[in-house]
């Protein structure tokens, strides 16, 4: 983080979830999922320090929490090439703010500490479709090389309530407990995927999310805008022939995206770009079965020191683990 004066440096790392899909009916590409996964997250801790009135103070704010979505996704082809889901979410959690307040050099001042939670929950729903080899079927091509693809996420009106908490030294009370509700808005993403080349696959997607729509407790708060996400990447794809060359059944991976996000500060749109790159590396693969161990680096700029605000210079390193496996199979009748 620079803020034009200073600069500072800050790592952390999470366990980000879990899917599980199976396939139902093959015939009709029948195939359902579930698990948990991330919605949103929260990690700050900001501290100034400084000559107020007089006085020498520390400031701190720190804050912790999340959405996670607990899913259950439902898939299927009507017909071919057409490929449509479902998921169900519901999503809970809880967000934790703090402020504090210290005098550095004045005893006879009282510390001020200001604690606010809010717990959410409520459901969402998520629809999707893939069409593959648009190409073909406008007459472009006499192969299947593009895919289409689009999602709409419903929003979701989340049940709330906000503690707050305070205490100065001596005494805590509890103020201000509410209940009401948190207005998350209508999101669209549409998505392509070209095969190139036999084994390369070039890719682009757009998000785009109504924030303008977001309620809190029934206001719209200040500093909260539509947002944007445009990304491009491509994949080298591997070979599936096992005893091959190691490298030639790795994945290759390379990309890039621009998001301006939903934050307003000062007047400044919270804007981010971030470079993309990783490999796939086969821990198995076999006619049926394939597990790959998924390594991906990012580096990426967000935010501006322009009016007072601060621009973030981050790296994040994400590892995870994917496989599928053909587990039944049915007997042949003679």
């Amino acid at each position: 983080m620079n803020d034009g004066t200073s600069t500072s440096f800050l790592s952390s790392g999470n366990f980000q979830g879990a899917m599980l899909a199976f396939p139902l009916y093959s015939e009709y590409n029948i195939a359902f999922a579930f698990g948990i996964t991330p919605f949103s997250h929260s990690a700050y801790d900001v501290r100034d320090g400084g000559i107020q009135a007089g006085q020498n103070i520390i400031q701190t704010f720190d804050g912790v929490g999340g959405l996670s979505s607990a899913q259950f996704s439902f898939s299927f082809s009507p017909r071919q090439d057409l490929f449509l889901g479902l998921t169900t979410h519901y999503l809970f959690g809880k967000l934790t703010d703090r402020q504090r307040l210290q005098f550095v050099d004045n005893t006879s001042y009282f510390v001020s500490d200001v604690e606010r939670g809010v717990s959410m929950d409520g459901f969402a729903f998520t629809f999707g479709g893939v069409y593959a080899g648009l190409d073909k079927a406008l007459g472009f091509s006499a192969l299947k090389n593009l895919n289409v693809a689009a999602t709409v996420f419903s929003g979701a009106s989340l049940n709330a309530k906000e503690e707050k908490y305070q205490n100065y030294v001596s005494s805590q009370e509890t103020t201000n407990v509410r209940s009401g509700a948190v207005k998350i808005p209508l999101g669209i993403a549409f998505g392509a995927a070209y095969l190139l080349q036999e084994r390369l696959i070039l890719t682009g997607d757009l998000q785009v999310q109504n924030w303008d729509a977001y309620k809190y407790f029934g206001a719209h708060p200040r500093g909260i805008r539509n947002s944007i996400r445009f990304g491009v990447g491509g994949e080298l794809l591997p070979t599936f022939v096992p005893g091959d060359p190691y490298y030639d059944q790795m994945t290759y991976r390379v990309g890039a995206y621009v998001n301006s996000s939903y934050l307003k500060v000062n007047g400044q749109g919270i804007n981010e770009y971030f470079v993309t790159g990783g490999v796939g590396l086969p821990i198995f693969l076999s006619l049926n079965s394939e597990a790959r161990l998924n390594v991906s680096l990012e580096y990426g700029i967000r935010g501006t020191t322009a009016n007072g605000l601060q621009k973030d210079s981050i790296t994040r390193l994400t590892v995870s683990l994917s496989g599928s496996d053909t587990w039944f199979i049915p007997p042949e009748i003679e």
